[in-house]
């Protein structure tokens, strides 16, 4: 994929579900050219989740972007 043209190298953006999800989320933490990912079937609550994403991304909780019907529990 980094090798298409029409790829914009530093803009990435990865999708997961279930464990792909998991890598998904692994795969943004490691690779700075990845900017965001969405993961669908993650086994946990937002609740847990926000504070691994946060430091794993160093970003603030502002800069997440969530549905706003996600399940908070």
């Amino acid at each position: 994929m980094l090798e298409q043209n029409e790829v914009d190298k530093n803009r990435l953006a990865v999708y997961g579900w279930s464990t792909g999800a998991y890598l998904s989320m692994a795969a943004a933490s490691k690779y700075e050219n990845i900017k965001a990912f969405v993961a669908i079937g993650l086994m946990t609550s937002f609740v847990e989740v926000v504070p691994v994403l946060m430091k794993t991304q160093n970003k603030k909780e502002s800069n997440l972007i969530v549905p706003d019907d996600y399940p908070k529990e």
